[in-house]
């Protein structure tokens, strides 16, 4: 693979996003912030670690 090549898949990139907050508002929040940008994708939520920890086993 070239750099140009390399490029290209890092810009065909896609980042997986958790969301991990005892509070709706604040979690509902960031999704419409992070609705703007296509490389990024919610994968996660949760509302408190144990929750996440418990949803990460399972995905």
């Amino acid at each position: 693979m070239n750099y140009n090549e390399s490029l290209v898949n890092f810009a065909l990139m896609t980042i997986n996003i958790a969301i991990v907050d005892d509070k709706s508002i604040n979690r509902d929040t960031v999704k419409k912030k992070l609705q703007s940008y296509t490389e990024l994708e919610l994968v996660l939520e949760a509302g408190n670690g144990k929750d996440f920890l418990e949803q990460l086993k399972t995905a």
